[in-house]
């Protein structure tokens, strides 16, 4: 009889507990924004998880409380079409067969697609300006954190481009692969805020983009300086926001809040001295001047004039992708909720309907991974006062309640 119970017990995994939600695309990408740290190994799950996974009002009434940055519809995966879809939830039917474990967990009974797995995701319903935005997010090295003085904290990558594109080459027919793709060709790894995400958008993509086409963008790289420019500096290793390494040329953003401090002005005034002892040129970048067409020109113009070239945008689609590009802007915060960026993350839960009474007492206490908050408290980077655009506003791509498309 023991032995029975026991082996009952483990059985109890991810594949049957009671109550099970996996988020989907839009959903899982408000997670990922906002998650200070990727969830160990040991949270990864398969997609045989998903089997038998139809979430009701309690499921959706938990994944409320659990996560209040999250705005509605929910995105979620379930395992088969619905006959009835819980108010404010958008079903995503998997049928693709995905390998390795591609699902985190990252609460009691939540799941999110890996971070990889969840670009492809979105990008079969955001525009290639935008994918790019969220990639080069993913990508970096910030989360956003309402709590925090500038809006943001800091941790490590949750992916690359180069472990996007494995695995979209490991998963070649998934649906998303064709414009994550394309996308992948046009992001950089690691850039510290959203502002340094549209800086290397604005003069890194091509002109047929609406970029000015600098060659070799890289973001928060670090190099090795001199002795002459460590002496200046007082550190062994220089980091700046925007490196074209082939033409010595480094792009600096100053942004208006954490920049305006004595002590922050010192070292970026040493950081660009030393830099400027070994060689390079350093261009300074105001948040103003980003959110300028005129003024982002002249950056480029003194970039290219640096690399000994001249900026000639030939694409015909160059002024109106361009402004695209700007409309598209540096803010993340449609894909939060806007009480939670205002750093009163309620619960929410009392706003979705319930069948019955007993639904509420049978959604369990929220209970997020511990290793979650592995990052939390660390040092802000730098960004511009979040401006909320949208309030909970159905996101691209939605289904309309009770339709449930194929993954």
């Amino acid at each position: 009889m023991k032995a029975a119970a026991g082996h009952a017990e483990r059985r109890r995994t991810p594949y049957n507990t009671p109550m099970r939600i996996f988020l989907y695309g839009i959903s899982a990408l408000s997670w990922w924004l906002s998650a200070p740290a990727t969830p160990g190994e040991g949270n990864r799950v398969g997609q045989n998880a998903l089997r038998n996974c139809k979430p009701n009002d309690a499921a959706i009434q938990y994944l409320a409380r659990c996560c209040p940055q999250i705005p509605r519809p929910y995105h979620v995966a379930v395992s088969a079409r619905m006959k009835r879809c819980p108010d404010g939830v958008a079903p995503h039917r998997s049928q693709f067969k995905l390998t390795g474990k591609p699902f985190c967990r990252v609460a009691s009974g939540i799941y999110a697609p890996c971070p990889e797995l969840c670009f492809v995701q979105v990008a079969n319903s955001l525009d290639l300006h935008e994918l790019v935005k969220v990639g080069n997010a993913l990508c970096g090295t910030f989360f956003i954190d309402p709590k925090a003085r500038n809006g943001l904290g800091k941790r490590r990558p949750l992916t690359s481009v180069r472990r996007i594109g494995a695995f979209v080459g490991r998963n070649p027919g998934i649906l998303g692969a064709k414009p994550a793709r394309r996308a992948l060709d046009l992001m950089v790894d690691g850039a510290a805020s959203p502002p340094e995400v549209f800086l290397a958008m604005a003069l890194g993509l091509p002109y047929r983009l609406g970029g000015y086409q600098l060659p070799g963008i890289a973001a928060n790289r670090r190099v090795k300086p001199s002795s002459k420019a460590r002496a200046i500096a007082h550190r062994n290793t220089l980091v700046p926001d925007i490196l074209c390494e082939s033409s010595r040329l480094d792009i600096e953003y100053d942004s208006n809040t954490e920049h305006a401090s004595a002590t922050q002005l010192t070292r970026d005034a040493q950081k660009r001295l030393a830099l400027e002892a070994d060689g390079y040129k350093v261009i300074t970048v105001t948040a103003r001047q980003i959110g300028s067409r005129e003024e982002m020109r002249k950056v480029a113009e003194q970039s290219r004039r640096r690399m000994g070239t001249r900026l000639r945008p030939q694409s015909a689609a160059f002024r109106q992708q361009q402004g695209v590009l700007f409309r598209t802007g540096w803010s993340l915060s449609r894909y939060h909720r806007r009480e939670w960026l205002k750093g009163a993350p309620e619960s929410v839960a009392a706003a979705l309907p319930c069948s019955t009474p007993a639904d509420s007492r049978t959604a369990p206490e929220c209970s997020p991974l511990s290793g979650a908050r592995a990052f939390s408290g660390l040092e802000s980077t730098t960004l511009e006062p979040i401006l909320p655009e949208i309030e909970e506003i159905a996101s691209p791509g939605i289904t309309p309640r009770g339709k449930t498309p194929k993954m």
